[in-house]
């Protein structure tokens, strides 16, 4: 029993990590985002097309992978709650388990590294006010 009640958390847990919550539209205030394309390149962005398109997939690879993980760790927990005692099947969970927080980890710092690249890239900085000089 608890064995499912464990697995039954760690659905609900991500579920509500990865956004299945239900937010009717009259509920929220209008904001106005600015809401970045993901690398998706724009009409008269022709002469950057390489790099976008190469932003474009990397983004994609990010979410694939990301999906698989938590696909493993979702099947590691189903494998734990049905495990019934069997020592294997907890042994596999948990190994199951580790390789899929290890995975979101890579993506994670994989991420984190391509956009420290992209920045460099691209001048880096983003939004950062510039330094000036001035006299007195």
């Amino acid at each position: 029993m608890k064995k499912i009640l464990l697995a039954i958390i760690m659905v609900i847990s991500i579920a509500t990590v990865i956004g299945v919550n239900h937010v009717s539209a009259e509920s929220v205030a209008p904001v106005d985002f600015n809401i970045p394309d993901a690398g998706l390149p724009k009409p008269d962005d022709a002469v950057n097309l390489p790099a976008n398109a190469l932003t474009t997939t990397l983004n994609w690879i990010f979410f694939i992978a990301g999906l698989i993980c938590i696909v493993v760790i979702i099947w590691a927990g189903i494998t734990y709650a049905t495990a019934g005692g069997d020592e294997e099947k907890i042994s596999k969970a948990k190994g199951r388990l580790i390789y899929g927080i290890i995975g979101i980890a890579v993506i994670i710092g994989s991420y984190a590294i391509t956009q420290v690249i992209q920045d460099s890239i691209n001048g880096g900085g983003g939004n950062l006010p510039q330094p000036t000089l001035t006299t007195n």
